[in-house]
């Protein structure tokens, strides 16, 4: 058995009942703790096709007018695989990773639809849209609105990416009547073995504690890895890998 999923299964045995004592809701109590992982930034690079190989209720977020951005959509749709645009957003410093065509806060509302229109003909059989960067973009209010009225007209969902702790991506999406999402760990920002192992623990003690948990990660080579032997595992930290659609579906409210 490989060392990391040894770690694991030790972390979520003796540390994690500790961790989440005395703090479980009780609309958590009533189900199993789900979890759902989302993997962003794909669409540009061959190796994104290895994540394939996982497990389908792995969420992919494929970034618009890339190389690969249609066909690894319609693959991913061949598997049953939900799919997400994730959509380059204005963030506050200049960055050459943005993407092309991204929304930007001083378009006026034609601007944001053609953009946005463009971007999502790319992504076919995209359900919903989540935040590529975006840390400026998601703190405007009005800017937000009309992306959400998009939304609205398609009948998708918004995952906000959380870029930013100042972002009212989450609200406006609510208070457009969109279902709405928030990330709750970032699994990889650091790309070792051990520290997504301590990000794994957070997001399932976050599932315990609230009934259901969501993580981002991104397609390094060291993620793919990881994932492919610790997803088989899961069960035993009680808890159940769902795809996206089944982990909105859930009526606890998010925290």
């Amino acid at each position: 058995m490989p060392k990391s999923i040894i770690y694991f299964l030790l972390l979520t045995s003796f540390v994690m009942p500790n961790a989440i004592c005395a703090v479980v809701s009780p609309e958590a109590e009533k189900t199993k703790p789900v979890v759902t992982i989302v993997i962003d930034d794909l669409g540009y690079q061959t190796r994104d096709f290895g994540f394939l190989d996982l497990p389908s209720e792995i969420t992919f977020a494929i970034l618009p007018n890339a190389q690969f951005s249609t066909v690894l959509a319609q693959r991913a749709h061949a598997q049953d695989r939900d799919v997400i645009l994730h959509m380059p957003m204005e963030p506050l410093e200049h960055s050459r990773e943005l993407g092309k065509a991204p929304l930007m806060s001083n378009m006026d509302r034609q601007q944001l639809a053609y953009t946005f229109k463009n971007a999502l003909a790319s992504v076919p059989f995209a359900i919903g849209m989540n935040n590529h960067m975006g840390s400026k973009f998601t703190q405007l209010s009005g800017p937000l609105q009309g992306v959400m009225d998009f939304l609205k007209d398609t009948g998708m969902f918004f995952l906000d990416s959380r870029t930013t702790p100042f972002s009212k991506a989450y609200e406006i999406a609510k208070s457009a009547n969109i279902t709405a999402l928030r990330r709750d760990v970032f699994l990889d920002h650091q790309k070792t073995p051990e520290f997504m192992q301590i990000q794994l623990k957070h997001l399932i003690i976050k599932a315990k504690q609230n009934g259901q948990a969501l993580a981002i990660a991104h397609p390094h080579q060291s993620t793919l890895v990881f994932l492919r032997e610790i997803l088989p595992t899961l069960h035993h930290a009680g808890v159940e890998l769902v795809d996206i659609q089944t982990y909105q579906n859930r009526k606890i409210p998010q925290i």
